[in-house]
């Protein structure tokens, strides 16, 4: 059994690297419907919009099935889910327009958000700027359609065939990603001309026009034009709809004053760099021996502020990785940088495997990391397949150890040690202890594991359900007849954790 799942990971690996079975079905369909959208996306707009349509209709039904006609059964809940998802999809087939309108705007406010954060002005101005575009989207639907589908589908369409056919290349996805919006524009442009712009077949014979007909009996028009009217009464729906979308927000936004960020707020509360930010945007904060670190988003990007309230470090990716000589430490999961508590670049994940994306921690100057398998990239050239599985690393990015292939979780080391897990061989996981030079202490053989507070004692759960506890060495230090890990820790003498 194991030979065989050791030959299957192989075959997987050595196909693309990093593109698994999984990943390569989820490529393929995002290709084919970014394509879809690419050279077909203003004929498929209305069917789009009756999509969203079914399924915000459908979540509309199943709050009044679920929630306002009480407890409901079953069937009442799927009966209302139906019509209201019939319903919605209807009405958004019908009045596309103002799908036009509501998602061009809303997506223009959302970018706003993302990129200014979610205080007063930035709503403000992608309110007002979500409005323009939602009006200039129904004013030119067709032209604005065409551009932001052929776009939007050929960008995703080479990203996708690019990762699928030879792995992630930014350069070729651009690339061919701007090839296939060109085409898909071209495309779109050419094959959905209006009739007035190709113009009215001319007849075989024309008659002479009636001059004694009334002025209101003389055709306007052999192919009608869309009424003007029904524009400007769907763009202002859709206004109307956006204010009261930004108005909710800010009111969710607005109701707080903005308070400094801080580790102590005495110490930095006057400090430049933290006064445009706000509590609700701190996402994490670690403590050293000495220092402390508090890390904050605005928008998309990520800054690292340290205990006097300077940015010392920033980045889309960054989250907290553990302590390096005794303070704690960072990594930008999309740049690779490692920056110590002095915002100093310690080594680059990047250098060490271009599939390193994510660190478990540094504790006792190791890290456990998992790498998945990637090609190694030199100047922008294809090298050796590199398998996937977990490495350690040392606090100068140096790969120390490469564990066995079949742990499929390593966590920080703690006295030395480190708990590993595995696959069972029926169902669920089986754990084990190994130490810093990766021999294995404990076998995986236990249904859990982990450390006791006094973090010298272990206490695990056999197969058969009984608790019991471990020293660092493996050996029994309590017996394996406890119902609980409670029950352990109060023969050991240990207190309990209290909920």
């Amino acid at each position: 059994m194991s030979e065989m799942l050791q030959d299957l990971r192989t075959v997987l690996d050595i196909w693309n690297g990093a593109v698994s079975a999984v990943q390569a079905v989820i490529l393929s369909v995002m290709a084919l419907v970014a394509l879809l959208e690419c050279f077909f996306g203003f004929k498929l707009i209305k069917l789009a919009f009756a999509v969203c349509g079914f399924l915000l209709g459908g979540v509309v039904g199943f709050a009044v099935g679920a929630l306002a006609l009480g407890a409901p059964t079953s069937g009442v809940v799927t009966a209302a889910v139906l019509i209201g998802g019939i319903v919605g999809a209807v009405l958004l087939f019908r009045i596309y327009l103002l799908g036009v309108f509501l998602s061009n705007a809303l997506l223009t406010l959302l970018l706003f958000l993302l990129l200014l954060g979610a205080e007063p002005p930035a709503l403000l101005l992608g309110a007002v700027c979500g409005i323009v575009v939602g009006v200039l989207s129904v004013k030119f639907v067709r032209v604005w359609m065409i551009f932001s589908t052929g776009i939007a589908g050929g960008t995703l369409a080479g990203r996708s065939l690019i990762t699928l056919l030879i792995g992630a290349h930014p350069f070729l996805s651009a690339l061919l990603g701007l090839m296939l919006s060109t085409l898909g524009i071209l495309f779109q442009w050419k094959t959905t001309a209006s009739a007035a712009q190709k113009g009215p077949a001319a007849p075989a014979f024309v008659p002479e026009p009636a001059t004694d007909l009334p002025e209101t009996d003389v055709p306007r028009s052999v192919c009608p034009q869309p009424s003007a009217k029904r524009k400007y009464v769907l763009s202002g729906a859709g206004i109307a709809l956006t204010v009261l979308a930004v108005g909710t927000m800010a009111g969710f936004t607005g109701t707080a004053e903005a308070a400094p960020v801080v580790a102590d707020t005495a110490e930095v509360s006057d400090n430049e760099d933290m006064a445009e930010f706000s509590l609700d945007q701190v996402k994490d904060y670690a403590e050293g021996e000495t220092t402390a670190l508090t890390l904050v988003e605005q928008g998309v990007t990520r800054y690292l502020f340290d205990h006097d309230g300077e940015i010392i470090a920033q980045g889309d990716g960054l989250y907290f990785a553990g302590e390096i000589d005794g303070e704690p430490c960072a990594h930008d999961r999309y740049t690779g940088d490692v920056y110590d508590a002095q915002g100093r670049v310690r080594f680059n994940t990047k250098d060490i495997s271009y599939g390193l994306n994510e660190l478990g921690g540094f504790s006792e100057g190791l890290c456990p990391a998992y790498r998945q398998a990637a090609y190694q990239m030199h100047n922008g050239e294809r090298g050796a397949l590199e398998p996937s599985g977990w490495i350690v690393l040392d606090i100068e990015g140096n790969v120390v150890l490469t564990l066995d292939t079949q742990y499929d979780r390593v966590d920080t080391f703690l006295n030395g040690h480190a708990v590993v897990r595995q696959a069972a061989d029926g169902f669920g996981f089986r754990f084990g202890l190994i130490d810093r030079t990766g021999n294995p202490v404990v076998p995986c053989q236990y249904a859990s594991l982990s450390y006791a507070p006094d973090q010298t004692t272990l206490i695990a759960q056999a197969e058969d359900g009984a608790y019991g506890a471990l020293d660092l060495q493996g050996c029994e230090v309590e017996p394996f007849v406890h119902d609980s890990a409670d029950e352990v820790l109060q023969a050991l003498g240990m207190e309990t954790e209290k909920t």
